[in-house]
C-alpha cells in the first residue's frame, strides 16, 4: 500500500501488505478511511533497505525499531472503495 501525494505523485509512505494489521472505513458517513501499519526504522531514522524486515541476515544484531502508525484519510468518494480493494488484496494474498 502506497500513500502518494496527489499533485507531485511523490510516494510519502509505502507498506507491504503483511505489515498492515487493520483497515476500515467509517460505516456511517463513509468518507473516512483508515489503516494501521507496522513501520520498521533503523535507529538513525532511515528505513531499512529490506522492505519491512529487520536486517535480514539473521545475526540478531538488528538496530531497528518497530512501531505501529495509524493513518486516517478523508475522501468523499473513495473511502469505501479503497477499503474494499485492500480487503480483496488480503483475500488474494492470504
Amino acid at each position: 500500500v502506497a500513500i502518494q501525494e496527489p499533485r507531485t505523485h511523490k510516494i510519502l509512505h509505502q507498506f507491504p501488505l503483511y505489515n498492515i494489521s487493520y483497515c476500515a472505513d467509517e460505516k456511517g458517513v463513509k468518507k473516512f478511511f483508515s489503516f494501521i501499519a507496522k513501520s520498521v526504522k533503523t535507529r538513525d531514522g532511515s528505513d531499512p533497505a529490506t522492505n519491512g524486515h529487520a536486517n535480514g541476515n539473521g545475526d540478531g544484531n538488528s538496530k531497528t525499531e518497530e512501531s505501529h502508525e495509524c493513518f486516517v484519510f478523508i475522501s468523499n468518494k473513495l473511502a469505501s472503495d479503497i477499503t474494499l480493494t485492500i480487503g480483496q488484496a488480503f483475500d488474494l494474498a492470504y
